[in-house]
């Protein structure tokens, strides 16, 4: 084993690890100008972090208010759960500088509790928005729709991943009998194994190789590819990603969003193709241990006999 082989791939995936928690945990919006605004009193600039959120029980409620040096003639209260889409909770007319609202938590904790980005926005001369995080607690996340969800996609995705990568593992015995083109077949799909068999069946004819009791031709590795493993990484990416979000774990901003379910896809790819990487190589020993053997001797006439 040699350790350095393995120093790049560690820290590139611890490098990314923090850049990912710092997206997710350093998430912020502060309130514009001309305004200022609290939230259950609080100045929404001291809240304006998922490490930051206002604590809100699931059955309270969360009110809010916006004062601005212009006039107003209306608001929007929105609220956002995760992936940068928002959806209106609350709106109004106003006169004055100033309006209020209130969000009745329990509405919406029915489907799902943990970390929540609100954002509040006016409309006229005074026009303005803030966002804040409020962590609706008090309710176990497996006991609401988005938790039990997110746990399930997260296991179904799981196990798709871990048996499209034992079944690829499986694969040892089976390599090591397969005809080179049957096996180019399965290592490279339809599409390519043609052609790819054409060129090593020349290139045979040329250099005078693949006679009769020639060495065995070792298998050359190839990524694995596998559709059940791929929608499974990509069930378990956004399982996760719910439940870091019901659990307070973090905030999914969009960009979080995108990354997590990339890296997810990754391993949907890499597992199987690690089990691969196992069948091809416990073939090769099954080859090359075949291939050491003596040839063996024709019986004699009296053993015919």
């Amino acid at each position: 084993m040699q350790p350095r082989r393995y120093v790049l791939p560690f820290a590139t995936l611890l490098i990314g690890g923090v850049f990912m928690w710092t997206l997710a945990t350093g998430a912020s919006a502060q309130i514009s100008s001309p305004c200022t605004a609290t939230m259950n009193g609080r100045d929404v600039n001291s809240i304006s972090t998922s490490g930051t959120a206002l604590e809100v029980p699931f059955d309270g409620t969360v009110s809010i208010n916006f004062v601005s040096s212009g006039a107003i003639t209306g608001h929007n209260v929105k609220l956002d759960f995760g992936g940068g889409i928002p959806w209106t909770v609350a709106s109004g007319t106003d006169n004055g500088n100033s309006w209020s609202d209130s969000v009745a938590v329990a509405k919406y904790s029915k489907y799902g509790v943990g970390l929540y980005r609100v954002t509040g926005e006016t409309l006229g001369a005074g026009a303005c928005s803030g966002s804040a995080f409020v962590h609706v607690t008090g309710k176990s996340p497996l006991s609401t729709p988005a938790g039990a969800g997110g746990a399930a996609a997260a296991a179904i995705g799981a196990i798709g991943m871990l048996g499209a990568g034992a079944v690829s593992a499986s694969k040892a015995a089976a390599y090591s009998e397969l005809e080179d083109d049957l096996l180019m077949l399965e290592m490279y799909g339809c599409f390519w194994a043609l052609p790819l068999a054409m060129l090593r069946t020349t290139a045979f004819m040329v250099v005078g190789a693949g006679a009769p009791g020639a060495p065995a031709a070792m298998i050359r590795w190839r990524p694995y590819f596998s559709g059940v493993s791929i929608i499974g990484s990509l069930l378990a990416g956004l399982g996760t990603l719910v439940l870091g979000q019901q659990y307070a774990l973090f905030f999914p901003t969009r960009m979080f969003t995108i990354i997590w379910l990339i890296v997810w896809l990754l391993m949907g790819i890499a597992i199987p193709s690690l089990g691969r990487l196992i069948a091809v190589k416990k073939a090769n020993r099954i080859r090359a241990h075949r291939a050491a053997q003596p040839p063996a001797q024709p019986a004699s006439q009296d053993q015919q006999s």
